[in-house]
């Protein structure tokens, strides 16, 4: 049985940025290279590897595509207009 990853509800498959709404530190997600302050827009992306947890999101910060996983609770999705 595939997990189902629970998900922030503003987060949709249509969603492919996503603002952070709250800080995200290297304490709660030590992978990060720096914290990431509230405001960031970030892009939603796959996760190849099957690497992210079931309350993380994969996303790239626009200037590389290095994915990494930000908890589904700091982000809201933006829509495209």
């Amino acid at each position: 049985m595939t997990p189902t990853r629970k998900l922030n509800p503003s987060i949709t498959l249509e969603t492919f940025r996503v603002v952070t709404i709250r800080v995200i530190t290297r304490n709660e997600c030590p992978w990060l290279e720096q914290d990431i302050p509230a405001g960031r827009e970030l892009y939603v992306t796959d996760d190849p590897y099957g690497v992210c947890t079931e309350t993380g999101i994969p996303v790239t910060d626009g200037k590389n595509e290095h994915m990494f996983e930000v908890p589904s609770d700091a982000v809201i999705g933006i829509l495209e207009v």
